[in-house]
């Protein structure tokens, strides 16, 4: 399933690689199919990524280092991972770079078991420097949804072919809706923090930059024959990168009239944010409100994406007021309140650039959606309520 990614360590596709040449070999020399996230933590004692990067810092007085550690005897040991022993985060690194993997079809994640593709081995296999592997990572960033969707949003805001950065939003709606709860108005935590969002805009920006689609302005235009992701290397595994000011290089395939499916959009259970976490002073009302009404919201997300696959599908646009009309068909299903409600709705149709599915908006009469991608259904479903699904196969634009 995929997973809204939101740390920055696996911006870096040299890192990403060490870690698959890593877990490849491990798998073979424990005759394993599936690994666990703690199976590949770093740990000095036995076989690690050490042995597989090409990045450490030679030490006089340790051993070789993670150049993105800055203690040598740090037994966190991998930026991408941190290790058995030492983990400030509680495997929340670990599993963000599992989920990064995931993203790009490299690995294939239910739950806490993870397997290896096809894919994954090959792009473990391939030499840096190549044009094949060029080919493997610009394919693996194009099977994301939010890089789908980030792209989108990059063309929405071009001027003389270069963009702010400051003017991309990632992340999830924020729909502005206020429930009774205790006895006080609280507003739904609905979308993502700041925070959040920042980290995973850099991240999906650096995978860009090294798929050869945009460019930081500081960089230089790529001369014959050079590859993005030898190109831009240093800049992308720099520990900060806080360019505002980029350049589109390329259109990607979606955005250049081609037939194109996203194959890891988010699914059902991760188009909104993970509420039980909002722990700060006087959010103990706001989170069990969320957490209360969290079914409508990814009800009604999940509804939208569904319904422009369709649109997809039949190659015919989806009229808004049609989206809304089945919802107030089932208000139990997706209504939190009826204040505003189509107003909410156009707010939340912009969980479709973070699954993978972004539209252009046909202007007539009524407001009409034109999907641009379909997306992979059997991603998007998983974990999806049956009631929810069955729903919506019966219904056509």
């Amino acid at each position: 399933m995929a997973y809204l990614i939101n740390r920055n360590p696996p911006a870096r596709f040299d890192c990403l690689h060490s870690l698959m040449k890593f877990i490849v070999s491990y798998l073979k020399n424990k005759e394993k199919i599936f690994f666990s996230l703690t199976d590949i933590k770093f740990d000095r004692n036995v076989d690690n990524i050490h042995k597989y990067c090409s990045m450490l810092i030679k030490s006089p007085l340790a051993e070789d280092y993670c150049p993105y550690k800055l203690n040598p005897l740090d037994n966190a040991g991998c930026s991408l991972t941190n290790g058995v022993y030492e983990d400030s985060t509680k495997s929340k690194e670990v599993s963000n770079t599992i989920n990064a993997l995931h993203a790009l079809g490299f690995v294939t994640r239910e739950k806490n078991d993870v397997k290896v593709t096809a894919f994954g081995i090959k792009f473990a296999k391939t030499p840096y420097g190549t044009i094949e592997m060029q080919e493997i990572i610009t394919s693996a960033v194009l099977k994301y949804g939010p890089s789908i969707g980030v792209l989108k949003l990059i063309s929405d805001c071009i001027v003389d072919n270069g963009f702010d950065t400051g003017n991309i939003d990632v992340g999830y709606p924020v729909t502005l809706e206020k429930v009774k709860h205790n006895g006080n108005m609280v507003s739904l935590s609905t979308g993502s923090r700041k925070d959040s969002n920042t980290r995973t805009k850099s991240c999906l920006l650096a995978w860009l930059v090294t798929a050869g689609f945009i460019r930081p302005n500081s960089q230089s235009i790529l001369r014959k024959g050079e590859l993005p992701h030898i190109a831009y290397r240093d800049y992308v595994n720099k520990t900060s990168r806080n360019d505002r000011k980029y350049t589109l290089d390329k259109l990607p395939k979606f955005l250049d009239g081609c037939h194109f499916i996203t194959e890891r959009p988010l699914n059902y259970t991760n188009l909104t944010k993970l509420n039980a976490a909002l722990r700060e002073n006087n959010m103990t009302d706001v989170r069990n409100a969320t957490i209360f009404y969290e079914s409508r919201i990814n009800n009604r997300r999940f509804a939208i994406i569904f319904l422009l696959n369709i649109s997809f599908e039949q190659k015919k646009p989806l009229a808004f007021s049609n989206i809304v009309k089945f919802f107030k068909s089932f208000p139990d299903l997706f209504i939190i309140t009826n204040e505003s409600f189509e107003y909410t709705i156009r707010l939340e149709l912009d969980i479709a650039n973070m699954a993978g599915i972004p539209f252009e908006i046909i202007k007539s009469d009524e407001l009409f959606l034109k999907p641009l991608t379909g997306i992979n259904l059997n991603e998007l479903i998983l974990d999806a309520p049956k009631e929810i699904v069955k729903l919506l196969q019966t219904q056509r634009i």
